[in-house]
């Protein structure tokens, strides 16, 4: 009911009616905004068509926007940071009550000064944190923290460019300072070279000494090599049993 009234009568009905806390010159467009706890800084923009849904703890910090037809969905928390950016057709979804082994963090934090540009598929069914800095770039990315039954958190450094369409599995990360070309794929082999390679970005499992560059691909390649056993393995007894 409250999405189709006027922005300044809006703000003082979530403020009088679900006692959210909404800063100075803030502007809500037609859209929903259905949270247990609401936080908007001064300045924060709002578009049209936007639904966010079933968040317990929403956070926006000043001067940060979310612009159209946007889908933020579930999880115990989602904090945009100052001068942040959400821009249009984004899904950002937290599966409610999953089924899984592992305890989860379902949070989604933006940090400040970053963008998530258009169409992009973010799931914070466990914790993703993107640093500050941060251009989500292009379109139609998709960020993972679950499989069938188990999660893991996801990681983005501080001040890193992330092309279209490229993929992050459960547990996998990106070391701050680091371009993210088009269609790439981040697995963890992957996250351990860039972590060992790039030691305070963040701080690396090997000390720094001029071979970590080999270390780093040499125990990239190992996890890759038992991938691949392991898929020869079980593609063979496959055949023999078919046999």
């Amino acid at each position: 009911m409250f999405a189709v009234l006027p922005s300044f009568l809006k703000r003082s009905c979530y403020r009088w009616f679900f006692g959210y806390k909404v800063g100075k010159r803030v502007r809500i467009g037609l859209s929903i905004i259905d949270a247990r706890q609401c936080s908007l800084a001064d300045d924060v923009s709002i578009g049209h068509l936007n639904v966010v849904t079933r968040v317990e703890k929403l956070t926006i910090g000043d001067h940060a926007r979310i612009g159209h037809l946007n889908i933020i969905r579930g999880g115990a928390e989602v904090s945009l940071g100052r001068y942040s950016e959400i821009i249009r057709l984004n899904e950002i979804n937290s599966i409610p009550d999953p089924e899984v082994v592992n305890e989860i963090d379902p949070r989604f934090i933006l940090g400040d000064g970053s963008i998530v540009t258009t169409g992009h598929k973010i799931d914070f069914t466990d914790r993703v944190e993107i640093g500050r800095r941060v251009i989500l770039g292009g379109r139609n990315s998709s960020l993972w923290t679950h499989n069938r039954q188990r999660t893991l958190p996801i990681t983005i450094g501080a001040n890193v460019y992330i092309g279209s369409e490229i993929r992050m599995a459960p547990g996998s990360a990106i070391p701050a300072r680091s371009i993210v070309g088009i269609g790439s794929v981040i697995t963890a082999p992957l996250a351990v070279y860039l972590s060992i390679r790039y030691w305070s970005r963040p701080l690396s499992i090997v000390p720094r000494w001029r071979w970590r560059f080999v270390v780093a691909i040499m125990v990239a390649l190992a996890q890759i090599g038992v991938w691949v056993a392991l898929g020869i393995f079980f593609f063979g007894a496959q055949r023999r049993v078919r046999g």
